[in-house]
């Protein structure tokens, strides 16, 4: 009884647990922590210790490749990714994928010899569009790359440098909650590591 203090007849008691899971909370993929990537083919994404290994193979369409793995639990409209990207072995194409809902997604094909963006919007229309008429090649060194999406765009730098502009919509709409990971087409073995990811 909020005016004397007093227990309510009859007592009723409300237990609430604490919303800690990984759906509920920004995942510590800075450490690649267990459970906090969402993979999409088990058998080819793979967290092995704090690096996250794709092996690539070919996909119905390259564009979005079916070996993919996404943060679990985070989704923003501004966001800032970090990662270093080593191709081990293969033809790899690594791509930047975000995603909004089942159907909608953004893909970066990071290719040799140009920067390629793919728009699918929820009817499944895809648009291509260039980022940047020169690629970068992962076949010498690991790259260590940063994403900074924004409502108008993503940005692109391999160490300070900028590579390439992109947009993210294919008309006029509002800005979307993304998702972010990292996918590969092509085949042979890409990994992922000393992740970061900030809302920006």
């Amino acid at each position: 009884d909020p005016a004397t203090g007093a227990l309510a007849e009859p007592l009723a008691l409300r237990m609430r647990p604490a919303l800690d899971g990984p759906d509920e909370r920004i995942p510590e993929v800075d450490r690649g922590a267990p459970g906090s990537w969402v993979v999409h083919d088990p058998e080819r994404a793979v967290l092995d210790g704090e690096t996250l290994r794709l092996l690539a193979t070919e996909s119905t369409d390259p564009r979005f490749p079916r070996v993919r793995a996404h943060t679990r639990g985070f989704r923003s409209t501004s966001l800032r990714f970090e990662a270093t990207v080593q191709v081990n072995s293969g033809d790899v194409v690594p791509h930047v994928v975000l995603g909004h809902g089942a159907i909608e997604s953004v893909t970066v094909s990071l290719e040799p010899d140009r920067i390629l963006a793919h728009l699918r919007d929820p009817q499944e229309r895809v648009q291509d569009f260039s980022c940047a008429p020169v690629g970068i090649r992962f076949d010498d060194e690991a790259k260590v790359l940063r994403v900074d999406v924004r409502p108008d765009g993503l940005l692109l730098r391999e160490g300070g440098e900028l590579l390439a502009q992109c947009p993210l919509a294919l008309e006029e709409q509002d800005p979307r909650p993304w998702s972010v990971g990292m996918g590969a087409s092509g085949t042979g073995e890409m990994r992922v590591y000393e992740v970061r990811l900030t809302r920006l």
